[in-house]
């Protein structure tokens, strides 16, 4: 087995969940059947054999360590400026320690074991530059959409903010879990832009794998329960229904 280690973004400030007001607590730290948003996705990785986990904080990331414990490692991201920016916080911590990294955003709870061990399994077994996790949703309002050519290859992802309405029609969705190969994700993450948001997007990677010729694998999986994402009162509450079906 390849050596892995597990990168959480949790950073976010969580304004959204708490109706457009400053938080009192870190995005991660809302919770979910009881726990801790971030404590689900930390258990995610654990169940698919990771225990080298990093994550990311920001935001009143002291109550963070103290939730998830200090059996971790811990980088912080002082000014949020997006999610590729997040994953270069944790560079020096991982950077020739591993051959793979997976990166799952924090606020993104619901991902089973099972999935991931997949999404690990075709890291080690195909070597790809990315590997990502996507699912279907008939309303993919909000999500990044996954843009294939017509063999069903990965071309890039797009955003909601910058999708055309062609592409606001595609139903698959970028799912937030990720497998990249380390030293291809070093060698090409300074190629990714700031965008019109002020931000550097961690899915520009996949377009730039794509230029580059380097290989994207997209693992479809067919519940896109695993897939929905917190950033909302209304999210967390369609998450805590799904993490009763799941």
């Amino acid at each position: 087995m390849k050596k892995i280690i597990g990168i959480i973004l949790a950073a976010g400030k969580g304004t959204r969940l708490n109706n457009g007001q400053p938080s009192d607590i870190p995005k991660v730290l809302h919770l979910l059947d009881d726990r801790p948003l971030v404590l689900h996705c930390v258990e995610s990785l654990k169940h698919a054999g990771i225990k080298d986990i990093i994550l990311v904080v920001g935001h009143k990331g002291y109550m963070v360590k103290e939730a998830v414990g200090k059996d971790f490692s811990y980088v912080v991201q002082d000014e949020q400026l997006g999610t590729a920016h997040a994953v270069l916080m944790a560079k020096d911590l991982v950077i020739d320690k591993a051959e793979h990294l997976i990166v799952l955003n924090g606020d993104n709870p619901l991902f089973s074991g099972e999935t991931i061990s997949r999404l690990v399994n075709i890291c080690n077994e195909k070597d790809p530059a990315i590997t990502l996790v996507t699912v279907d949703f008939d309303d993919p309002t909000g999500y990044g959409r996954i843009i294939k050519d017509k063999e069903g290859h990965v071309l890039k992802i797009i955003e909601e903010k910058e999708a055309g309405e062609q592409e606001k029609k595609t139903k698959e969705i970028n799912a937030g879990c990720y497998c990249f190969n380390n030293k291809w994700l070093w060698d090409n993450i300074a190629k990714v832009r700031l965008n019109p948001q002020g931000e550097y997007y961690l899915t520009d990677l996949i377009g730039i794998a794509v230029k580059e010729g380097d290989k994207v694998i997209a693992l479809k999986i067919p519940n896109n329960k695993e897939a929905i994402g917190v950033n909302t009162p209304e999210q967390l509450k369609m998450a805590q229904k799904a993490f009763k079906e799941l």
